[in-house]
């Protein structure tokens, strides 16, 4: 049998058995162009290619050309690299898809096969046709050698070509970022020196800010200084000229806030989820609670928050700031209230005034168990009535932590109350107790809407109920001028909605 092949030199493509290898072109080394049939730029053609911006100066003119050829020297790198990978991969799959060729089991039959028939033999020509075999094999392989001793020269060559560009191009590149860099530098010299008298101005003005925010500091901790001194001259002016015990009305004015404030903070927290029931209220709760707020079944249903501190602030009002002396029971308590009249009777009011202030004064400072241990058991007496309503009411019972924060909201409103009798000046508590037929009226100058509407607005509108009480002071510290009112605290009111 005889193998029969045909091939092509030169780049042609090369037949063997019918199946047809092409190997790469071998023009695009020998032109310079890539796979895609572009032409690298050299460095004379990437600066004639840049434009030149009319009315630009030659720097700038020098710096877009640099900058433009590097620009074109990168992308030329990058598409050598490109085109030198490419190769490779082609010349690596063609020896690939030789080396399969030859090894194909098919291959060697379909040769066997294609013999002509003339040239089979008997056995005695067995001999004979092995020889001519293997001078045809011989013959074959000697010629895919040459061929593929082209292949590499050609690879060779276009490889030595390609690096040889790329080199030049990776030298253009380092002699413009050299070219750059020294331009850069002598930019930033010349730079520095046209503009050195800016960066000496430019120091001193530093070191005269530094200057004056450091005298502003010693300027504002001086004016500090002062300030505390003018405000212990104050104080101890107001020490020497006031009388003891007198408070001011700005304190007073803080101490009602603060109490009112926790009044609805202690509501809040804990009747926030709660449901009213009025029907199951005894008789004398039910009064109570009609005294509050007599449409109490209108603001069930939106405004329970406000009946609760309302039912507190009312509790509070009639049983701690309208005694005598909160805190002092028994006959001690009979025979101060009995002098007090008296004393109404012979003496002027401001002597009257005078007595109460000294008096209770004394005793408020005086530790008598007499005097002073009645605080407790009243607290436990208004903390009493006001869960009892209240349970019945909403249907959640006391715990220990409502009962310990109700106790030191009484015992606030306590001492308060005898802070405002020990006073010269008389102190009135008013809380406008709206009536079914004749209901209060809204007044701004005592009164302020818990709603936060427009007082104007609000100008003679029913009120509904009186969730905190106000502080009205008759007369001045000394009590005397009993002509002077001062609305210390204006009562918190719900009014009708219009």
């Amino acid at each position: 049998m005889k193998h029969r092949m045909t091939s092509k030199s030169n780049g042609e493509s090369s037949s063997v058995d019918g199946v047809s290898i092409k190997p790469p072109p071998r023009a695009a080394l020998s032109t310079g162009k890539s796979s895609t049939g572009s032409t690298l730029p050299g460095p004379k053609q990437q600066a004639d290619d840049v434009d030149h911006p009319k009315g630009t100066s030659a720097t700038e003119l020098e710096d877009v050309a640099l900058s433009s050829k590097v620009a074109e020297l990168e992308d030329a790198l990058r598409n050598v690299r490109e085109e030198i990978k490419k190769l490779q991969e082609e010349n690596e799959a063609y020896k690939v898809k030789l080396r399969q060729r030859d090894e194909s089991p098919s291959h060697r039959n379909l040769v066997m096969q294609r013999q002509p028939s003339s040239m089979i033999a008997g056995p005695q020509d067995i001999g004979v046709l092995a020889a001519v075999d293997e001078d045809s094999r011989l013959a074959e392989v000697q010629s895919l050698l040459a061929e593929q001793s082209r292949e590499r020269a050609y690879w060779a060559r276009k490889h030595e070509e390609v690096h040889r560009d790329f080199m030049k191009a990776e030298s253009e590149k380092r002699v413009l970022q050299a070219s750059m860099s020294d331009r850069d530098a002598r930019w930033k010299r010349e730079w520095e020196r046209k503009n050195e008298h800016l960066l000496r101005e430019l120091d001193r003005s530093r070191d005269r800010y530094h200057a004056a925010q450091k005298a502003s500091w010693e300027h504002e901790k001086e004016a500090q200084e002062l300030r505390r001194q003018v405000l212990e001259l104050k104080h101890s002016i107001s020490t020497s000229t006031r009388m003891e015990g007198q408070i001011t009305d700005d304190v007073f004015r803080q101490k009602m806030q603060t109490l009112g404030h926790d009044i609805q903070n202690w509501t809040i927290t804990n009747f926030r989820k709660a449901k009213l029931d009025v029907h199951s209220l005894p008789d004398d709760s039910l009064r109570e609670l009609s005294v509050v707020a007599p449409n109490y079944e209108r603001l069930i249903g939106t405004h329970k928050l406000n009946i609760i501190q309302a039912i507190v602030a009312n509790r509070i009002a009639s049983d701690i700031f309208s005694h005598f002396f909160a805190g002092t029971t028994g006959e001690r308590l009979i025979r101060f209230q009995w002098m007090y009249d008296h004393l109404i009777g012979i003496a002027s009011m401001a002597k009257v005034n005078e007595w109460r202030s000294l008096t209770l004064g004394i005793l408020r400072q005086v530790p008598d168990e007499a005097t002073n241990g009645g605080i407790a058991a009243l607290v436990t007496q208004v903390q009493l009535k006001i869960n009892n309503i209240l349970s019945i009411l909403t249907g959640i019972s006391a715990s220990e932590a409502r009962d310990r924060t109700l106790a030191s909201i009484l015992e606030t409103a306590i001492h308060l109350s005898r802070l405002f009798q020990v006073q010269r000046a008389q102190f009135k508590i008013e809380t406008a107790a709206p009536e079914p037929m004749a209901p209060a009226l809204f007044d701004s100058d005592h009164h302020e809407d818990i709603s936060g509407q427009d007082d104007r607005e609000l100008a003679g509108r029913p009120i509904e109920c009186t969730t905190f009480p106000g502080v009205v002071k008759i007369g001045d510290e000394d009590g005397v001028n009993f002509n002077f009112r001062n609305v210390i605290v204006k009562a918190n009111v719900l009014c009708r909605p219009d």
